[in-house]
Order: C-alpha cells, then sequence, then structure tokens
C-alpha cells in the first residue's frame, strides 16, 4: 500500500453507526462498541475509533465489514508494521491500545480464545519519540490578531476575541472552549476564574488576566446572560443564538482568521502552546505549569515548552558572527 495514512476522525454519523446500531447478533461489532463507550469523553471515543479504522486500513481492511474474531497476534503485528511506516511511535502506540482495548471485550464475550488474548497483550510497542508539533506565536502575532478582531464592532468579533484571549491567556483547549459552559465563568469573584471540565474528566480552576476578563465582559452584553455554553453562535446578520460553537468550528474561525491576516499557519492548539511558553519566559515553575494546563504529568508539560527552538536559533546565529 502507497502513501501516507491520515487519521481522520470520525463523524458524528459514522460514529453514531459504529456505537449504538451495531447488530445485537454480531458480537465482534458489539465488542468495538463496549470499549469505546468504556471510554470517559467523547472526543477520547471519537479519536480511537478513528484511530481503528485506520489501523485496519493500514492492512487493507475496511472498518465496517471486519470480523473482529480475526484480530490475533500475526495480524496486529502486520498492523504495527505497516503503520511505523508513516506515523511515531506515540501515535503508532496509541493504535495498539485501542486494538488491545477491544480484544479485552473480545475475549469477555468469548469471541477469542484466552491464549490469543494473552498473545495480543504482549505485543510490544514502539520505542522512540519525535520532536513536538506546533509552535508558539511571538507577541507580534498575537497582538496582530487581536489588533485586526479589535477593528470590527461585529458580534463575531466581539465573540472571537473573548474566546482567543480565553485560549491564549488561560490555555484552554479547543473542546474545552467549546464545552465552556457560561454558569462556570466567575467574572465577579475577588479573582476571577473559570471552572474547566478537562481530559480524563478532570476539574480544574483557570484563572483569568484583567484583559481577558474584559473582553468576557463584552462578549457577555451581548451574548446575555442565559445558562448554557459558553460561545454561541453568530449569524451573517449579527444574530446571536444559544447553539453551541463546536470544537471543528473553533478550530475552523482560527484557520479563517489566520488566512485572512496571511500569517504564518497557526492552530487554536498553537494557543495553548503560547501560553504555557508565557508562563516559562515569565519564570513560572513546571509544576505550577502542569498545574494550569491540566496535565497529568510534567514530562507532558515539558513538550509544552518551545522556548529551546529559539535558543538554538540564537546559538547559531552567534557561529554566524564568529
Amino acid at each position: 500500500m502507497n502513501g501516507k495514512l491520515q487519521v481522520e476522525v470520525l463523524t458524528d454519523e459514522e460514529f453514531d453507526i459504529v456505537t449504538r446500531t451495531s447488530p445485537q447478533n454480531d458480537m465482534g461489532k458489539r465488542s468495538v462498541s463496549e470499549y469505546i463507550l468504556s471510554l470517559t469523553s467523547k472526543n477520547s471515543q471519537k479519536t480511537m475509533l478513528s484511530y481503528l479504522r485506520l489501523a485496519l486500513s493500514a492492512i487493507g481492511e475496511d472498518f465496517m465489514d471486519f470480523d473482529w474474531s480475526r484480530l490475533k497476534e500475526n495480524l496486529v503485528l502486520g498492523i504495527r508494521a505497516r503503520l511505523v511506516q508513516d506515523h511515531s511511535p506515540n501515535t503508532v502506540n496509541t493504535m495498539l491500545a485501542a486494538l488491545k482495548g477491544v480484544a479485552r471485550r473480545l475475549w469477555v464475550n468469548e469471541i477469542i480464545s484466552t491464549r490469543d488474548y494473552e498473545l495480543l497483550t504482549r505485543i510490544r510497542g514502539v520505542r522512540g519519540s519525535r520532536l513536538s508539533k506546533g509552535r508558539a506565536l511571538s507577541k507580534d502575532e498575537i497582538d496582530e490578531i487581536f489588533s485586526s478582531l479589535e477593528q470590527s464592532a461585529s458580534s463575531a468579533a466581539i465573540r472571537n476575541r473573548a474566546m482567543l484571549s480565553v485560549m491564549v491567556k488561560c490555555g484552554l483547549r479547543r473542546a474545552e472552549v467549546a464545552g465552556l459552559l457560561y454558569q462556570n465563568v466567575h467574572l465577579d469573584e475577588e479573582d476571577p476564574y473559570l471552572t474547566i471540565i478537562g481530559k480524563g474528566n478532570k476539574e480544574r480552576i483557570c484563572f483569568i488576566p484583567d484583559k481577558t476578563v474584559e473582553r468576557l465582559r463584552e462578549w457577555f452584553l451581548i451574548r446575555r446572560d442565559f445558562e448554557g455554553y459558553c460561545f454561541t453562535n453568530v449569524d451573517k446578520h449579527d444574530n446571536v443564538y444559544q447553539t453551541p460553537l463546536t470544537a471543528n468550528r473553533v478550530y475552523k474561525i482560527t484557520k479563517e482568521l489566520c488566512s485572512k491576516l496571511d500569517m504564518k499557519s497557526w492552530s487554536p492548539h498553537d494557543m495553548r502552546r503560547t501560553f504555557a511558553t508565557n508562563l516559562f519566559n515569565l519564570g513560572v515553575d513546571i509544576v505550577t505549569v502542569k498545574d494550569m494546563m491540566g496535565h497529568s504529568n510534567i514530562a507532558t508539560t515539558q513538550r509544552y515548552d518551545k522556548r529551546g527552538v529559539d535558543k538554538m536559533k540564537a546559538a547559531v546565529k552567534k557561529l554566524n558572527a564568529s
């Protein structure tokens, strides 16, 4: 098979087909559903389902038609060998974890034998690492983004100013931005804060800088004080609705703004990287940054520190001048 395999997150319709409409008499497909629905968040469920589909496509198998009783050691070893050609060790290992998760449900449902299940669990992950993707935006780039948005008095621009400010000054993931509830934004406290339910259903508090408080207040004057999602849809006639922005819509808004300003490409998660890098530049210790980011371990937080790239560039410039 030629060409790099791409991870494509399933649509809501595809997700529902797999998790809710599997035939009762097809215990293989029901085992997949049981594994997926055991995951704690909808985003994790859709991501792992997409990984399973990609893993099977690596060996030319169609996800919807696959006979899961064939999930044996040799098949998974073949999948691993194909995936390592195109994907990072971390991505391959996540796919292997998904396959092993399904294998456990297949074993529980007596679709595969105890021996086959044990052989699958003994398959080792791929060793190695890759440089983290993404970048931290410079102060000039951040200023350019907000300067552009401040030139418009439209409801969409006011919403986007507040939304992007929350991302770059509070470090929220785009799914957290989309899922943020109005009643979890506490602006009238002595130290204003957000209550966030993040990955792994973990709750954390994010304190809000003054300028972001100001931008949120501007948006809430337009949005009004109904309970529900904080960031909602605005139509082309400037009408504000109560329907929430999706994580995909948050992504598209940032891409549209990036294109409009003709900037070097950046993503919503680069705002989060910028938040972390700015904290490091200010001398905030890594344990505090970890807690502010909502990470479970420091190793994850370290990948968000983009200062090393700038230091290496500066070192080369010194070499050039020597």
